[in-house]
């Protein structure tokens, strides 16, 4: 699927509502390497959406069950 996407927004040049797509796909695995793997193809062929990057990957790390932070 995510190789699909990738051949037509590349092929459109248009990325607008993909990283949503990522993010639903994220909602329900958050571990999910493919879309992981497109969503860092989107941020560097585009150049847009690095400066939410950082706030949507530690969302995801409070959110996580699995992940535990001590200092």
């Amino acid at each position: 699927m995510w190789f699909h996407r990738q051949a037509i927004v590349a092929k459109t040049q248009d990325p607008s509502g993909e990283l949503e797509v990522v993010a639903r796909a994220l909602k329900g695995d958050e571990k999910n390497y493919h879309a992981w793997a497109y969503m860092q193809w989107l941020l560097q062929t585009f150049q847009t959406g690095w400066e939410e990057e950082m706030d949507f990957v530690d969302k995801l790390l409070k959110e996580d069950r699995r992940y535990v932070f001590s200092l």
